[in-house]
């Protein structure tokens, strides 16, 4: 079974250890995590699913 683009998601994810919200559901990161599921998500949205998305897409982009 092929692994990769779960691999780069979880090496991608690791990156991001750390990252806290700078007030409610926002933040420099948190913004970045939310724009990846536009038009769905807004600014100040739950971010935890955006974060899923993002990595999927960022790690799939590095695989291409």
């Amino acid at each position: 079974m092929n692994r990769t683009i779960a691999m780069a998601v979880v090496k991608g994810a690791k990156q991001n250890v750390g990252v806290l919200e700078q007030g409610v559901n926002a933040g420099k990161y948190i913004d970045t995590y939310q724009k990846s599921c536009v038009p769905v998500l807004s600014a100040g949205d739950p971010w935890c699913a955006a974060f899923v998305v993002y990595r999927f897409v960022s790690a799939a982009e590095v695989l291409r």
